[in-house]
């Protein structure tokens, strides 16, 4: 990203929260492969709504 190969469309002087959420995004993805092996349903649960609020979160405020 910051070698300028990811183009933020929209509100691209806010890079450092897109960082951030990118980083969390990622951290959660970890997350839910780690408890898909000790098949704990009830995190991967909670893991998949972050990770689909993340997605909802960062797409409507970086997306055009």
């Amino acid at each position: 990203m910051h070698a300028g190969a990811v183009k933020i469309p929209k509100n691209a002087h806010r890079v450092n929260e897109f960082v951030k959420l990118d980083k969390e995004f990622h951290g959660n993805l970890e997350a839910l492969a780690h408890t898909a092996h000790e098949n704990n349903q009830k995190e991967m649960l909670s893991l998949t709504k972050k990770l689909l609020e993340g997605c909802v979160n960062c797409h409507q405020t970086f997306r055009k």
